[in-house]
């Protein structure tokens, strides 16, 4: 923002994305020798073997990681060369609300790796299922709240957002089709933590970049006779068949456990829950709150968000969960045993 607002352009910005980088890698360093000083360093440990055991590992991450740089970077391109030019921010404004959202579930997932690894190490398949389904669960409860606000209010949250004369409206119709669509990624995010953790997302790797390659195909066949909201539906699909779907077979399988069972213990009760708070929020803005300015939104928010966090919390959480977090709110009340 300082950047941008000194009038340095995108090339200051490049260099401040280069310096943070850097200085994450550095502290990454200072903080692993701080967590294992005893571990020996040096150019002279390097052995051929270990870049070979790396390797075998780390080539399928860089497919993943191609895989999503194609997917995110790639469509913009190609909807720019099909379609008018302000077609890209009418796509990409809905997606980059997504992406904001997502991120959150993926902080998680950065938690969620180690774990698993740890799990897999110590052969703890019952602790591995069970971690896949409660972070997985709770992921999908933190997202879908966004997906009642954005099902009922979108459009008055676009208009009040963008003021810009008719984007609301060129725009705002895409958000049903890619909340929707991110809300099952999110339920299975995590699981896509646990293979990398176990070391088994090679199939993955390979599922995600055959999701890009169609999807960047399709959409050359779909833009020009479907426009953005045939993009969506295609790009929407193509991601719950492979990073829901395909993603929780992948996972069930090497856990061992039915993966029927397993999508249910993650989406079913939430997805009751959500569906009845929606409909709330939609009879709050029909018969009270439009949302004609963002205090009406909130208040609405607000009033959808109280039903919603005490079922979630009662039906979703598991027992020992909900003792865990209520002995944290109590303590933090002043009215629970203070923790040494």
């Amino acid at each position: 923002f300082l950047v941008l607002y000194s009038g340095h352009g995108l090339l200051g910005m490049g260099f401040v994305l280069l310096g943070a980088q850097l200085l994450s890698y550095l502290l990454t360093f200072l903080t692993f020798r701080r967590v294992a000083p005893d571990v020996r360093i040096s150019w002279r440990r390097a052995r051929v073997s270990m870049l070979r055991r790396m390797a075998s590992y780390g080539i399928h991450s860089f497919t993943t990681i191609i895989s999503g740089r194609l997917l995110s970077q790639g469509l913009p391109s190609i909807i720019a060369y099909l379609l008018p030019t302000q077609s890209v921010a009418y796509y990409m404004t809905p997606l980059k609300i997504m992406d904001y959202a997502m991120d959150g579930v993926g902080r998680v997932g950065m938690i969620t790796t180690p774990n698993a690894a740890e799990l897999a190490a110590k052969e703890r398949q019952n602790a591995l299922a069970q971690l896949g389904i409660y972070a997985n669960r709770y992921c999908y409860c933190l997202f879908l709240p966004l997906v009642s606000i954005l099902l009922v209010y979108g459009f008055e949250v676009y208009s009040l957002w963008v003021k810009k004369p008719g984007f609301a409206a060129a725009s705002a119709y895409l958000l049903p089709v890619m909340v929707l669509s991110h809300a099952a990624v999110s339920g299975q995010f995590n699981s896509v933590s646990i293979l990398f953790g176990m070391g088994r997302h090679k199939i993955y790797s390979r599922f995600l970049l055959a999701e890009a390659v169609i999807t960047m195909a399709g959409m050359w066949f779909v833009l020009p006779r479907y426009g953005l909201y045939g993009g969506a539906i295609l790009a929407g699909s193509a991601m719950v068949a492979d990073r829901t779907i395909v993603t929780c077979i992948l996972v069930s399988r090497e856990l061992k456990i039915s993966a029927a069972s397993y999508a249910a213990k993650i989406y079913l009760v939430p997805s009751c829950i959500s569906v009845a708070v929606t409909a709330l929020l939609y009879l709050i803005k029909k018969a009270w709150l439009p949302g004609r300015n963002w205090a009406q939104i909130a208040v609405a928010c607000s009033l959808m968000l109280i039903p919603y966090v005490a079922l979630t919390f009662r039906f979703c959480l598991a027992e020992h969960h909900r003792d865990f977090l209520k002995g944290k709110l109590l303590r933090l009340a002043g009215l629970g045993p203070a923790v040494s």
